[in-house]
């Protein structure tokens, strides 16, 4: 719009106003009832051409998934009941100025609850629509859908293994699993199906579990103890590492083949959270990041320990 249409649009606003102060009160409340009369009638028109829209591309959306023309009249019922519903409930809302956050905050707190008792859907949506008779169906619908979403995207294979190894894979442990993270026993068993997650690997993560508590106890020893330490070294070796599934390395010697194969523990190497500690006759090494330490025995780690801590206390 350029200079001269501004002003031309501006003198004929002028003009309109001056016509409309010249109204009677009842001319004015006339013009008005009709100008709403008018917005109605067009609003109306508008919503229709929407809802006739999303009616036409909701049923195509379904119709290349397969659905008859049945099944998705019912969907279309279904879904003007609880826009209706939703639409009533929301204007009862606003008209009495409800704190929205509040209540969503307390409706997220009790569908956690809910799904922390393992209650079916059926039963958290009827105990839902009990507790908070103000909302519509659909809002809590979809707070249930959203809050139990965010509930299962915590839910990882290495979570489900950790419990796996202390309540098992049965429809028990499954059970206890599920109540401990919140999900439902059909959720747990969709994931372990998924993730195939079997009792062997169970059966062998709790295997290595033993195996290294039982090694760090051996190792954690008073360095006095070093021939019966040995001793011990060659029976967890034997036990554990027969198999070939333990995540620990140990080499082999053959010393004397007329006297038979004899095992002779050389080095070991046990992973940590600080790094890689390789266990050998001379001691305890740790090697992390391309650092490397070495302790021949408890005493040198605690001495080194004590001035590690000396310096951190002058730095104060």
């Amino acid at each position: 719009m350029n200079r001269a249409d501004k002003r031309r649009k501006a003198r004929e606003l002028k003009k309109n106003m001056k016509m409309v102060n010249k109204l009677t009160p009842q001319q004015t409340k006339l013009i008005n009832i009709a100008a709403m009369d008018k917005a109605k009638e067009i609003a109306h028109m508008k919503i229709n051409q929407l809802v006739n829209l999303a009616d036409r591309c909701m049923s195509a959306a379904l119709m290349e998934k397969d659905w008859n023309c049945n099944e998705i009249k019912k969907i279309q019922l279904r879904i003007t009941e609880l826009f209706q519903e939703d639409t009533e409930k929301s204007n009862e809302l606003e008209r009495k100025n409800v704190n929205m956050s509040k209540v969503e905050k307390e409706v997220k707190n009790y569908i956690e609850e809910l799904l922390e008792k393992g209650v079916t859907k059926k039963q958290a949506l009827d105990d839902l629509v009990f507790k908070f008779p103000k909302l519509s169906k659909s809002m809590i619908l979809n707070a249930y859908a959203k809050v139990k979403e965010e509930k299962e995207t915590r839910i990882t294979r290495e979570k489900i293994v950790e419990l796996a190894k202390k309540y098992g894979l049965d429809t028990d442990g499954k059970n206890k699993i599920a109540n401990h993270l919140g999900a439902t026993y059909s959720t747990i068993s969709t994931y372990v199906s998924r993730w195939k997650i079997t009792e062997a690997e169970i059966k062998e993560k709790n295997e290595i579990d033993d195996a290294v508590e039982e090694i760090l106890d051996i190792i954690e020893e008073e360095p006095k103890e070093v021939k019966n330490k040995k001793e011990k070294l060659k029976e967890w070796d034997r036990k554990y590492n027969s198999s070939g599934k333990l995540a620990a390395e140990v080499k082999k010697n053959k010393e004397d083949k007329s006297m038979g194969n004899k095992l002779k523990i050389l080095s070991m190497t046990v992973e940590g959270e600080n790094g890689k500690y390789k266990v050998c006759e001379k001691g305890v090494e740790l090697q992390n990041k391309g650092l490397t330490m070495f302790f021949e025995n408890i005493e040198q780690l605690e001495n080194f320990t004590k001035e590690y801590k000396h310096v951190f206390e002058m730095s104060k």
